[in-house]
């Protein structure tokens, strides 16, 4: 019941969302979809690839940018050591976490990971429940959730995670 719930927001985001003109300070640069009101993000436990836990409620007071990606997909290869980078530079507010889409493929997920230097927690969604619950239709796609656990933007698709439009988005997140 409460997937259904959480699938009936999500989508509600989906049909409300439209490129964001007011709101988060840098959205519009990035194509930042955004609901008319901030919806509840739904919670979930995954293990990661080091054997931990991820729990998007133990995140609350943080902002977080919620990646789902897969090993095989290019963009999401592309654009995962940027995100890196980005988090390291916004440590004090951000945390970053990555959902790996492919269960079948947590090996390879690992081994692009160590590669790559990805400092970054990866959990593994292994029966795509997480990724049902937020309507993922394509990858990448980042979820942006403030400090209070809330759905502020969604992105959909690569972006250029170095570039000045993303880090006017990042700050106006950190922004108090």
């Amino acid at each position: 019941m409460r997937a259904k719930m959480a699938l009936a927001l999500l989508a509600g985001l989906l049909l409300a969302a439209a490129p964001a003109q007011a709101g988060i300070p840098g959205a519009t640069g990035l194509g930042v979809d955004q609901p008319p009101k901030p919806l509840p993000a739904p919670d979930f436990a995954l293990a990661t690839l080091t054997g931990g836990k991820a729990m998007l409620s133990a995140l609350r007071g943080r902002v977080v940018l919620l990646h789902f990606w897969a090993s095989w997909c290019p963009p999401c290869r592309e654009e995962l050591p940027q995100l890196t980078a980005m988090a390291a530079r916004h440590k004090d507010g951000l945390t970053l976490l990555a959902v790996d889409a492919d269960s079948s493929d947590a090996k390879g997920a690992a081994q692009f990971v160590a590669a790559h230097g990805i400092g970054l927690p990866i959990a593994v969604d292994a029966d795509g429940s997480v990724h049902r619950q937020y309507g993922i239709r394509a990858l990448p796609t980042t979820y942006l959730i403030d400090r209070h656990g809330n759905i502020v933007g969604r992105i959909v698709g690569s972006r250029d995670w170095s570039s000045a439009a993303a880090q006017r988005l990042i700050k106006g997140l950190l922004a108090p």
